[in-house]
């Protein structure tokens, strides 16, 4: 986890770059990260404690897997289909499920990339 300060240098290092804050995507972030007060966009590992701690607090993340291709470790960290796995643990589970799946896969992406590439 990053703290305050940590995410808001992120976020310098962003504007130097010519690039607006909330372009400046966090990987990996826990929970924890999720409820700080900072302009940066949250991506998190899709796991099934991470999203369920998350949504306690907020529903503008990402969700992100980590995957090795290594058939020594096949699976390694989150595979590929997790994304797709835990968007119907949040359909079962969640009553405003269509406002979560609005913010993560279609409000969040579209701020940070071309919102016509998310038009159907």
């Amino acid at each position: 986890d990053l703290s305050n300060d940590a995410m808001d240098e992120l976020g310098r290092m962003g504007i130097k770059t010519g690039l607006k804050q909330h372009m400046v995507i966090k990987h990996h972030a826990s929970p924890t990260n999720i409820g700080m007060n900072s302009q940066l966009t949250q991506s998190m590992l899709a796991t099934r404690p991470n999203i369920r701690d998350a949504l306690k607090i907020s529903s503008k993340f990402l969700l992100e897997t980590d995957y090795v291709d290594d058939p020594m470790k096949p699976g390694k960290v989150i595979s590929p289909d997790s994304v797709p796995k835990r968007a119907l643990m949040i359909r079962g589970e969640y009553h405003n499920h269509e406002k979560i799946f609005h913010e993560i896969f279609y409000d969040l992406p579209s701020r940070i990339y071309d919102p016509n590439l998310f038009e159907i």
